[in-house]
């Protein structure tokens, strides 16, 4: 529960909040990624038919045990709204959000997205309401790989790509099972090798379409997906 660094969050028996120096150290270590806003984690990028955003769902969040109503928060309001806003003016075939903890609810944890059904809902409610097309999600932080495709309760539905861990290891016996729920649907999962994600999105004809491949360390594609 405490080894995130969570905001505000004292470990048993501390008394001096450990998240300032996490994210002091933090800072230096990996500098900012934003380009434009000092401080500020989350950003945004774009290549050649696809537009990503780039979530932080660890400096705003509400403790992950806490009850999952609309107080309860993974992205906080402000970047939230800066999510959605960018989606919504987005002209990219495919947009892609892209989260350092799984949104698909295929791994029950409070430290994922399954713990912040509430507002995930929102989001997707959301980029519903404002007609916001191609919209696919790009997860980590699982020692496994996977592809998922859900449907919201508007009936949309979305892909959660989450490749194995580059620079950890593997936990064998912990991917999901495959199975065939139409709502929510487990494409692809793997726990015995590494793999990584390699997406081609070809503009050339009527309709844009994006080309995904789960390949291993040998080179071998183990899953393509085409949308």
């Amino acid at each position: 529960l405490y080894d995130d660094y969570y905001p505000g969050m004292l470990a048993p028996g501390e008394t001096t909040d450990r998240y300032p120096a996490a994210r002091a150290a933090f800072d230096l270590y990996a500098g900012s990624h934003n380009p434009d806003t000092s401080g500020v984690l989350y950003y945004s990028f774009s290549a050649p038919g696809a537009d990503f955003f780039v979530l932080d769902t660890r400096s705003y969040r509400s403790p992950p045990g806490s009850i999952d109503n609309s107080q309860k928060t993974m992205l906080g309001a402000v970047q939230r709204e800066a999510l959605l806003d960018y989606l919504e003016q987005s002209d990219a075939a495919f947009k892609f959000i892209v989260s350092s903890v799984p949104v698909a609810p295929g791994e029950a944890s409070s430290d994922t997205w399954s713990g912040y059904q509430t507002e995930l809902a929102l989001i997707l409610a959301e980029i519903e309401q404002r007609a916001v097309s191609g919209v696919l999600f790009l997860s980590g932080d699982r020692h496994w790989s996977g592809a998922f495709r859900f449907v919201s309760s508007g009936g949309y539905a979305y892909y959660d790509f989450i490749p194995s861990p580059a620079g950890s290891n593997l936990r064998t016996g912990t991917a999901p099972p495959m199975n065939t729920d139409p709502n929510q649907t487990v494409i692809y999962s793997a726990d015995t090798f590494l793999a990584f994600g390699d997406f081609q999105i070809d503009l050339s004809g009527a309709t844009p379409t994006l080309r995904t491949a789960f390949v291993d360390e040998d080179g071998d594609e183990r899953c393509v997906i085409t949308i």
